[in-house]
């Protein structure tokens, strides 16, 4: 335990490029949450700025609360990984914001590097960096960022929770290249690294958010966190047992 808790001080704790990544990120996701909320019958200047600094500060919380979940299981795994901002993806929300008048809202929040730790990677089945690790990454993120909205829910606005919700989402939209996810100097999105990294995982991310969302209407955090992740592992294997099946048949 110290000797990881040493290499996450180490390899764990963002730079100060990352985090002015990080709060770039986080103003966009502010201005595209509040587009909608300058005034109710007429233009107010004052409650706009509240409401843009407001999402602007959540946005930060949940990007960051994302980044330490693939940060903690990325060190464990021999990993080091970078915050990158995904321009184009802001620009894609930006658009649909502006197109829709408001109603369609969405942030994909960044992407990321990953890279090998040499002397982390000792002792490891295959020593090269793989793509299932990166769908191990991606997916502690979304771990991260659920856990991070369950466990805040009691305590800030219902729109606030969807909110988050939405922008965890739309984390899972593959956005880059496929086919160059698996090299060092091509960032990744949680997406693409789940999407054609693992299905189960996707399956697995999917009935996770979606379970978290609904049981946190009725149950305490814990209850919410433990029946949602044993719903999302029923479902990752129930994918399996139908595509197995499916192989059979066929």
């Amino acid at each position: 335990m110290r000797s990881y808790l040493v290499a996450f001080r180490e390899y764990g704790i963002p730079s100060r490029d990352e985090v002015l990544a990080m709060l770039a990120t986080a103003v966009a996701g502010g201005f595209i949450y509040s587009f909608d909320k300058w005034g109710n019958e007429t233009f107010d200047l004052v409650m706009g700025i509240k409401n843009l600094i407001l999402y602007t500060i959540m946005c930060f919380l949940l990007i960051s609360a994302i980044e330490v979940g693939r940060r903690f299981f990325a060190v464990k795994l021999g990993y080091k990984t970078e915050f990158q901002v995904w321009w184009v993806a802001i620009l894609i929300s930006v658009f649909c914001v502006f197109f829709t008048r408001g109603w369609l809202k969405f942030l994909i929040p960044g992407g990321f590097f990953i890279k090998e730790i040499p002397h982390l990677r000792l002792g490891h089945f295959q020593y090269r960096l793989k793509i299932i690790d990166i769908t191990k990454v991606a997916l502690a993120g979304i771990m991260g960022g659920v856990f991070f909205t369950v466990a805040l829910s009691g305590m800030v606005a219902w729109p606030i929770t969807v909110m988050f919700m939405i922008t965890i989402i739309a984390s899972l939209v593959p956005i880059d290249v496929p086919l160059k996810i698996a090299t060092e100097s091509t960032p990744h999105s949680a997406g693409s690294a789940i999407v054609f990294g693992s299905r189960p995982a996707l399956v697995f991310a999917i009935v996770l958010i979606a379970g978290s969302f609904i049981l946190l209407k009725f149950l305490n955090f814990w209850m919410t966190m433990v029946l949602a992740i044993i719903i999302a592992a029923i479902g990752g294997f129930a994918y399996l047992w139908i595509k197995e099946l499916k192989t059979d048949l066929d």
